[in-house]
């Protein structure tokens, strides 16, 4: 396996990754949102769990964005799309999560 494969590879992981740590946080907010969790710290504690999973991803996201711009990796225009996409959603649900549990409180 050469260089530019393994590239591609880890960038395919790190998506994968980057969508698993969203479905964690979509989750685990619902699971929040629908009161499963009666107790006020441990719906707080669940919060701040789904926000780590979002911030994680957003980081993740971050170095898919650094890899490419510094061309340190060759990627398909559909690739980079979706690095972009996921990269405006993520900062939505950060946005929201903030107005929802800091602003609207």
């Amino acid at each position: 396996m050469g260089e530019e494969e393994v590239k591609q590879s880890l960038y395919h992981t790190n998506l994968r990754n980057i969508g698993v740590y969203i479905t964690l946080f979509i989750g685990i907010t619902t699971l929040s949102s629908h009161k499963i969790i009666t107790s006020k710290i441990g719906s707080n504690v669940m919060k701040t769990i789904a926000m780590i999973f979002l911030l994680v991803s957003f980081l993740l996201s971050n170095e898919l964005e650094d890899l490419k711009k510094k061309g340190k990796i060759t990627i398909s225009k559909n690739l980079s799309s979706i690095s972009l996409i996921l990269n405006y959603t993520i900062v939505f649900l950060i946005l929201k999560m903030i107005y929802i549990y800091v602003i609207k409180r």
